[in-house]
């Protein structure tokens, strides 16, 4: 059976980089050391051979007791989840990042793989005393194994990554002469001589002050770049980093005449650079270059005057300068670049910006339509009123996240800046040992590259992490204080208060919210758009580089794309906060209009079920830090009603979303606030937190706590009493207790139809379906699914109707009705595809493959092939039982309708994954596919004995049994086979599969 219910996924132990379990690092102790031999030696290791490598120096009994000990220990720390210890060996249960790179490696994912190495192994590991010889081993075959990945991965990475990871990597193994053979070629190719010839010589210097010899069979010198077009571009404007996206996207706009492009963002967010670095493609496309400088120019005449001197033309009379630059610009084309004219330009909204715009922005349009050739260029602060202006937003430089590795940290454009002016003021700065301190300062000021140009100055004499925190607190730069206080005073006052009341909310906000929390009406809205000081949220993919607008903040060629979220930049609302705070009673009154702004407009999604509505989940997620104010100021008040829906609404968030410890620390954290209140205000929401803390304790895997929490809404409300009678049947069915989990399950049922509780009925149903299923009870299980569907239909619940339809399709596959598997699944998977919901998806594949090998005819195979890499693409990290299911199908897919040598590939590689999840109903079902690969491939023997085999092992699901007994009768054995295969499985067990695997693997090899 491919998939029979969601399993919770093995901890992963990663290895490369500091050592981690689930994501926390472990701490330099025997513990450790002990999960990463058992890591680095298979998973598998006899108890004396452990002990004998961690404690070589101590007899056997000395070794054997210290193990205990660790063994002690590492239960203490971690509970059953890393290792299972058994009376003569030790298994490792976690999953590992090296386990997960050979499969990658070996299924040419190269670049996947290379995406996992986060640094050398076991970094930090027995940092005080010199490495054991098993961990040096591992670290050497490690270093081995990461020089494969990358030589693999080299072709698909682009320039700027592929020498950032060599770099990466040789800066581990210096020497390494693939790796600078294969540097050398990718700056030969790039036509980097001098880069070239230096590298070439500092590994000469290097290998001759170790050996005392010198390097061969390098790439020969490569001569000077061919002075012809096919050279690589010249290097760009000295100090330019990043923008890559930008200029992309944007340099095939100057070919487009009449062109009239805005780069509009705040002071020192890089807009002159970029532009300078779009005017030097100008040549590419035959244009001439006029650098057009304003920001010293105090009139709309010394503009005009300027505009004429970098021309070389006369203004001639008064009142004939247009005229007169329009003819010098009509000479050849031309790319005109207007730097800094938010001093001149007159706003959309025809507020002057200052006494000296009157006038420019009339000017600007005349020449604009008397020379139409030209491409004209502006730098601004705010936009200019410009018929049919492209206005491109620029924000800060590309950030890393926080979770990247120091590599991918200093890769991003904003950490390269830091580190290219650091290094300019200080020779040989150190950036790697403090990566993740100047990621924490990128993004602390945003990525905006003159906050970056500013602090680098300070990291000559202080650390990065330090920085980081007062930039965190708030700390702009002085210079650009200066900056920020000179735009603030060319706001109206009305546009200042707005501001004040947006600083004190959190940094996203809807439209709605932000109107009503600011106080403002959408025209003042839109002129604090236009000054720059507010900017549309990144679209919900993530992509950082903005989309042309017009004039109007729509985007440009999607009219009905207008943004719906809208963001006060961090450096300003930190600003804004130190200079220009609201006192309490206006915080207040924002914070309180923004909320309620937000809640009417999630009204739906805040009300029981509301949820399961389309994209609930996904809005939900964007308002988090809206709702978590709504909450505080809630509990402030002790507000019933509120805290009900919000509560709710973000307990049900944080479950389906698999983030229940941040559920629980939040509720938590609600619950302790809330017993201050007065006892009547507190025990109005206590049913409702409690049912949710008990729910997601139970996701979290904290049943007794469940069960404790659960138990004590006995005297609650119904929906409380009901959501708490299926808590605790979850419990229950979670350990097998099914008579106990049915009658809680019946409770929770009957509460929710007596009392109206409509959105809990379908859910009950689902759960007493799911007891049915696995107490083997299908009639009833199935109209329970069915019944599930179709209110949940009803009730526009599309996640619990995919869900019935994916039980339902789990159940009747391995029943042998393979084509109503097939249509429950097909549907569940249409209703996914249509509503963006995907983390069901991978399931919904899994068991779909299932239904198609059931039905086994011509077109159930083709469709199999073409959905199988669907499913390799769906499967998200971490889901290595999804991961054994998709090699199951493809054993089988082999062994029934191709060549049956194929299937022992996939069963190998599912076996070590069901082997490092420590799951024996996995490895268990893997024997069907190797029985049917032995049958096919004529070792009926073999087949038959391990068939008999399987019959008798009690950890297996129960359809994998029936599979088993179907399969038995297909193979029609006679009675003396039948005999001869029940003696020969006596001999067998689940460890010698592996082995058996392996064997048969080999003729196909």
């Amino acid at each position: 059976m491919l998939l029979q219910s969601p399993l919770r996924p093995a901890p992963e132990l990663a290895l490369h980089g500091p050592v981690r379990l689930a994501g926390r690092v472990l701490p330099d102790e025997r513990p450790t050391q002990l999960l990463v031999l058992l890591a680095c030696r298979g998973g598998v290791l006899p108890r004396h051979e452990a002990a004998a490598q961690l404690w070589p120096a101590l007899d056997e009994a000395a070794r054997l007791r210290n193990l205990r000990k660790t063994l002690h220990r590492l239960r203490q720390q971690h509970g059953d989840a890393p290792l299972a210890a058994e009376p003569s060996r030790l298994q490792l249960l976690a999953a590992t990042d090296v386990a997960a790179i050979e499969a990658a490696l070996r299924e040419g994912r190269a670049a996947e793989a290379l995406g996992r190495l986060h640094g050398p192994l076991a970094e930090g590991l027995c940092a005080d005393e010199a490495a054991p010889p098993w961990l040096q081993a591992a670290r050497d075959q490690a270093l081995a194994r990461w020089r494969r990945v990358l030589l693999a991965a080299l072709p698909t990475l682009d320039a700027a990554r592929a020498e950032a990871e060599l770099e990466r990597l040789r800066a581990l193994d210096p020497l390494d002469e693939p790796l600078l053979r294969a540097h050398l070629e990718r700056l030969a190719a790039a036509g980097r001589r001098e880069a070239w010839l230096r590298e070439r010589r500092l590994h000469e210097q290097r290998l001759q002050a170790a050996q005392g010899t010198r390097c061969t069979a390098l790439p020969a010198d490569p001569g000077p770049a061919p002075d012809d077009r096919r050279a690589p571009p010249a290097a760009a404007t000295p100090g330019f980093i990043g923008r890559d996206d930008e200029l992309e996207r944007l340099q095939p706009l100057l070919a487009r005449p009449g062109l009239r492009l805005q780069l509009r963002g705040p002071g020192g967010v890089g807009k002159t650079r970029l532009a300078a670095e779009l005017a030097r493609q100008a040549a590419r496309f035959g244009l001439a270059l006029v650098w057009w400088p304003l920001a010293e120019a105090d009139s709309t005449a010394a503009a005009l005057g300027r505009l004429a001197a970098e021309l070389g033309a006369d203004l001639g009379p008064p009142g004939a300068e247009i005229a007169a630059l329009a003819a010098a610009l009509r000479r050849r084309p031309t790319l005109v670049v207007a730097d800094n004219a938010e001093h001149l330009l007159e706003a959309p909204d025809r507020e002057p910006a200052s006494a000296a715009a009157s006038g420019f922005t009339a000017a600007l349009q005349a020449l604009a339509s008397a020379a139409p050739e030209v491409r004209w260029l502006i730098t601004s602060r705010q936009a200019a009123a410009l018929d049919g202006v492209h206005d491109v937003a620029v924000g800060g430089l590309d950030l890393p996240d926080p979770a990247d590795p120091p590599g991918a940290v200093l890769r991003s454009a904003a950490v390269r800046l830091l580190v290219a002016r650091a290094s300019a003021l200080q020779p040989g700065f150190e950036a790697r040992p403090q990566a993740a301190g100047l990621g924490r300062l990128a993004r602390a000021l945003a990525g905006h590259p003159l906050a970056l140009e500013l602090v680098a100055a300070q990291l000559r004499s202080t650390p990065a992490a330090t920085l980081a925190a007062e930039a965190e607190a708030g700390d702009a730069p002085a210079a650009l204080e200066a900056l920020l206080a000179a735009a603030w005073r060319t706001l109206p006052p009305p546009l200042q208060a707005a501001l004040v009341r947006v600083a004190v909310l959190p940094a996203s906000l809807s439209r709605a919210a932000l109107l009503a929390g600011g106080g403002l009406r959408p025209e003042r809205l839109q002129a604090i758009v236009l000054r720059s000081w507010l900017e549309p949220e990144p679209a919900s993919d993530g992509a950082a580089a903005p989309h042309p607008t017009t004039d109007d903040g729509t985007a440009a060629g999607r009219p009905d794309a207008a943004p719906t979220r809208w963001r006060l930049h961090p450096l300003l609302r930190a600003w804004l906060r130190r200079h220009h705070a609201a006192d309490a009673a206006t915080a207040a009154a924002a914070q309180q209009a923004a909320a309620a702004a937000v809640m009417a407009e999630l009204q739906s999604l805040l009300a029981p079920g509301g949820t399961d509505r389309p994209g609930a989940l996904d809005r939900l997620e964007i308002e988090l830090p809206m709702l978590r104010l709504a909450l505080d100021l809630a509990v402030a008040r002790a507000d019933a009603e509120a805290l009900a829906a919000l509560v709710r609404a973000l307990a049900a968030l944080f479950e389906l979303r698999g983030r229940r410890n941040e559920g629980l620390a939040l509720l938590a954290d609600v619950a302790a606030r809330l017993a201050a209140a007065p006892a009547g205000r507190r025990g109005a929401v206590r049913a409702p937190l409690q049912s949710a803390r008990a729910l997601l304790c139970y996701r979290a895997g904290h049943h007794e706590a469940a069960l404790l929490l659960a138990r004590g809404l006995a005297r609650a409300a119904p929906r409380e009493r009901a959501t708490a009678a299926r808590t605790v049947g979850l419990v229950h069915w979670g350990r097998g207790e099914l008579p106990a989990a049915r009658r809680a399950f019946e409770r929770a049922h009957a509460l929710a139809v007596e009392h109206g509780c409509d959105d809990l009925v379908p859910e009950a149903i689902n759960n007493l379906a799911l007891v049915d299923h696995m107490a083997g009870r299908e009639a009833e299980a199935e109209r329970g699914y069915r019944r599930v569907a179709q209110l949940a239909q009803a009730r526009g619940s599309v996640r619990l109707q995919a869900l019935a339809l994916l039980n339902l399709g789990s159940l009747l596959h391995p029943a042998g009705r393979g084509r109503a598997a097939r249509e429950a699944l097909q549907a569940a998977l249409a209703l996914l595809d249509a509503h963006g919901l995907h983390s069901l998806v991978p399931h919904v594949l899994a068991n779909l493959a299932g239904a198609l090998l059931e039905i086994g005819d011509a077109e159930a195979v083709a469709a199999l092939r073409a959905l199988l890499p669907r499913l390799q693409a769906a499967l998200p990290a971490g889901e290595a039982a999804l991961r054994v299911a998709l090699r199951q199908a493809e054993a089988l897919l082999h062994a029934r309708h191709g060549d049956p040598l194929e299937a022992w590939a996939p069963l190998q590689a599912g076996w070590r994954d069901a082997v490092a999840l420590g799951l024996q109903p996995l490895q268990l079902g893997l024997v069907l596919g190797a029985v049917q690969a032995w049958a096919a491939a004529g070792q009926r023997a073999r087949a038959l004995a391990w068939l008999a085999w399987q019959q008798q092992q009690p950890a297996q699901w129960d359809a994998d049994r029936r599979e088993g007994a179907r399969l038995w009768s297909l193979l029609r054995p006679s009675e003396a086979e039948a005999a001869a295969a029940r003696q020969a499985a006596a001999a067998l067990s689940l460890a010698d599969l592996g082995q058996a695997l392996e064997e048969a693997a080999g003729p196909a090899g």
